[in-house]
């Protein structure tokens, strides 16, 4: 049956992770466009991500822990819609937890590097393109720039430090953004960081012609499969423990007959 709704434009590295996961759940959540339920991890690291974002609008030598701290209440009230705040169940309890949280991240950030030396050339940076015949779409937390005039793209993640399957795959959505850097501008940069800043992480890497090929190669062959199921009128459900733990979307699935893994 043909969807009443056009595919996405793009593919970005999350809906990527969310179509690799299982192929219903991209469906539901990029072609039929249904809401997802907010969760407070997701809550906590928007906001953690909006205080960041404002801190590097600010000169080098102002982006101190009070400053950022300033733009707590601000960032949760852009972040905390009624809606979110029914969602996550928040009461006065939550929101201590949610303010000692944010606390905990930033204090992590701040021992993790001093941003008042950090060279920023680009915050919050949106890149499109079409790489391999595949509409890309990635937004960067931060480009920096090193003393030897290099380039690093930076992420921030406030979960915990990856361990088995998922450490071998952090760098994967970067590499997407590395060669979307590089087809917009031409120029590849030399490293990819990740701040774990509530772990207390800082995992840094250089880039891999090889390994940045190997995902775009992934994400083109998502793209063609994508475009596939969107021509037949269905994506097939793959439920599996891991899939179905954090999907937002299980309730469609067992009312659509599927078999929603305990």
């Amino acid at each position: 049956m043909p969807f009443a709704s056009s595919l996405p434009v793009y593919l970005s590295p999350s809906k990527l992770n969310d179509f690799t996961s299982c192929y219903r759940k991209y469906q539901y959540g990029a072609v039929e466009r249904l809401p997802s339920k907010s969760s407070y991890a997701l809550v906590k690291g928007r906001i953690v991500h909006l205080v960041l974002d404002k801190l590097f609008g600010l000169d080098g030598e102002g982006r101190t822990l009070e400053a950022a701290r300033t733009f707590v209440a601000a960032s949760k009230e852009s972040e905390l819609t009624e809606t979110a705040q029914e969602e996550i169940g928040l009461d006065q309890a939550l929101d201590i937890k949610l303010e000692e949280d944010i606390e905990k991240s930033l204090s992590g950030y701040f021992k993790l590097e001093d941003p008042t030396r950090v060279n920023k050339k680009q915050a919050e940076f949106k890149m499109k393109a079409t790489i391999a015949e595949t509409p890309l779409y990635g937004i960067l937390d931060r480009l920096d720039e090193e003393e030897d005039g290099s380039l690093t793209i930076v992420d921030y993640k406030t979960g915990s430090y990856p361990r088995g399957q998922y450490y071998e795959k952090r760098f994967e959505n970067m590499q997407i953004y590395a060669a979307l850097f590089k087809e917009t501008h031409k120029i590849r940069p030399a490293n990819l960081r990740l701040l774990y800043v509530e772990a207390g992480v800082d995992d840094l890497v250089p880039i891999n012609g090889k390994e940045v090929d190997a995902q775009v190669g992934r994400a083109s062959a998502a793209w063609r499969m994508i475009n596939e199921f969107y021509a037949k009128g269905e994506f097939p459900a793959r439920p599996s423990k891991s899939a179905c733990r954090w999907c937002p979307y299980t309730k469609e699935c067992r009312e659509s007959g599927v078999q929603v893994e305990a």
